[in-house]
Parts: structure tokens; C-alpha cells; sequence
């Protein structure tokens, strides 16, 4: 069975660790990268989700958002927004960007694992 690729977009090592392992653990296979402009450019290569964090340096996380919504080739992508930027008005916004999802740091991971798991919708239920 072919494992969903996660392209998990995140500077912050100690999330992005963090979150690598417990994907890989529920049987995904991960690819991290650790700036915006970087992002863009794997999730040109298809990945099934994206893991987006905001605030990245260079092109931000709502930028790559904006970009890949827009453009034919990924705008089918699911993105789920994973920022400790939590205010009412900065989940709108990306949302409005086309996020499919926005998750507030510090996350649990059982919400994540069912985040994940609505957003793959062919993933079995019991993978995580």
C-alpha cells in the first residue's frame, strides 16, 4: 500500500522533530522543509497534505498559502495551518486563504492524528 507523503513546512526544529516522528510512527512518510520558498517548491512534487506553519523566514506561511491555493497544480492540496498564532483574526485570514484547517501551538496530538485523518479521507481510521 502506498504510504500518504506529509510535507511538513516548520523552522522551529524542535516542532518539526517532533512532528516527523509521530507521522512516521502512524505510517506516514514525511518530508520537512524549513523555509517558505522551500515549501513551495516540494509541494510542486504532489504531497497528499501539508503541514504549514506561519511563521516562516523569508516568504511566509500565509504567502505559501496564498500561492499554492492559486495555483492549478496544488490548490487540491489539504493544508492544515500548524502556528502559535491563535488570534480570531489571523485564523480567518487563513482560512480565507484557502487553508483547509488550522490547528493553534502547543497541539495535542490526538487532535492532530484527527485532524490528519479528516483531511486524508482515503487514510484507514485505525492508522493513527
Amino acid at each position: 500500500m502506498k504510504r500518504d507523503l506529509i510535507l511538513v513546512v516548520e523552522d522551529e526544529i524542535d516542532i518539526a522533530e517532533m512532528v516527523t516522528y509521530n507521522l512516521e510512527r502512524w505510517g506516514y512518510a514525511v518530508q520537512v522543509c524549513s523555509t517558505g520558498e522551500e515549501g513551495l517548491q516540494v509541494a510542486s512534487s504532489g504531497p497528499s497534505l501539508i503541514l504549514l506553519d506561519l511563521g516562516l523566514p523569508g516568504i511566509s506561511g500565509a504567502e505559501v498559502c496564498r500561492r499554492l491555493k492559486g495555483k492549478q497544480a496544488t490548490q487540491e492540496i489539504p493544508i492544515l495551518v500548524l502556528t502559535a498564532r491563535g488570534h480570531e483574526t489571523e485564523v480567518a485570514a487563513c482560512l480565507d486563504l484557502g487553508a483547509d484547517g488550522y490547528l493553534a501551538k502547543p497541539f495535542g496530538l490526538k487532535e492532530l492524528a484527527s485532524r490528519i485523518r479528516t483531511m486524508l479521507p482515503d487514510d484507514p481510521a485505525g492508522r493513527t
